[in-house]
């Protein structure tokens, strides 16, 4: 019994006939049924009836239809893990990642990935997360980076970092508010000062919601400057005192603050904001071994 018996075998049964397995597997009809009778003979069973009205699978037929799914996949599993341990074989990730989930990826992931220099590499394509949940049950990439966990069942969520929370503020306005006290009310200065918020597809937006909700305040409860996620323009809006921001920690090394010196604060808050960063991949999906190899190593380094 061959490999290539069993998938001719669940060719035909996919196709539903010899003639069309031929042509998919650009074999001759009687090559394929050769290697059918081959099969049969060896364990002793049809495994097909075969009629002018088509080709139907018998109760053997059933069966070994089961038996070879099962081995076919684990010879596909068998590979790709003995290549991936092989130091001159490339191993190529298609990771979907969030844009609140991007600056994790380039200050965190990348900076511990290029000097181990493992043949790694990631085809990157920036997604909404509800995009990145839809590329994964559709096979179209093998991982997703995301500050929200994907809700599928099918889908499993690592919890791989956990940020927080910080607010970009005019300076001069930071400092009027921490004159008589080096801490402020933030209940209160959601209430008087116009926010920025992410906009609404951002995951970061539930976070900065849920920071508003922590305060015992609702989005009705205060003054929305604006609704947007490009850096730069929050920064100048934050420096001409339009609103403040809430952005996450690891963000920061993104923003390019020093254009906006002496005028734009990077403040922590007086209440506790986690972010949780998420790697999520489809259930039943086995990363290459290069990867699970780079992330044990990552994990002993954060440690």
């Amino acid at each position: 019994m061959t490999f290539k018996q069993l998938q001719i075998f669940l060719t035909i049964v996919d196709t539903g006939n010899f003639k069309t397995a031929a042509k998919k597997l650009f074999m001759s009809a009687p090559s394929v049924s050769t290697h059918v009778t081959a099969l049969e003979d060896e364990i002793g069973c049809k495994l097909f009836e075969r009629k002018h009205s088509g080709t139907k699978l018998t109760t053997e037929g059933m069966k070994m239809c089961n038996y070879a799914q099962t081995l076919l996949k684990t010879q596909s599993t068998m590979l790709t893990d003995i290549k991936g341990i092989s130091s001159d074989a490339p191993i190529n990730i298609q990771a979907g990642i969030t844009e609140a989930a991007m600056a994790y990826f380039i200050t965190d992931i990348l900076p511990h990935y290029f000097p181990n220099n493992i043949n790694l590499y990631f085809s990157i394509h920036q997604m909404t997360h509800e995009q990145i949940e839809k590329a994964l049950l559709a096979g179209e990439i093998d991982t997703g980076i995301s500050c929200a966990p994907c809700k599928s069942t099918h889908c499993v969520n690592s919890i791989d970092n956990v940020d927080s929370l910080i607010m970009l503020i005019q300076t001069d306005y930071y400092q009027s508010l921490i004159k008589e006290d080096s801490s402020f009310d933030l209940r209160q200065l959601l209430l008087n000062t116009p926010i920025i918020l992410p906009s609404f597809q951002s995951e970061l937006r539930q976070y900065v919601e849920h920071l508003i909700y922590d305060c015992n305040l609702s989005l009705s409860d205060i003054s929305i400057a604006a609704e947007l996620d490009r850096g730069e323009i929050i920064l100048m809006m934050v420096a001409q005192k339009t609103g403040v921001s809430f952005i996450k920690k690891s963000s920061l090394k993104l923003y390019d603050i020093n254009l906006f010196k002496n005028q734009v604060s990077a403040v922590e808050l007086p209440v506790s904001t986690e972010v949780a960063t998420y790697i999520i991949k489809k259930e039943g999906y086995h990363f290459p071994r290069k990867m699970q190899i780079f992330c044990m190593n990552k994990s002993k380094e954060m440690n």
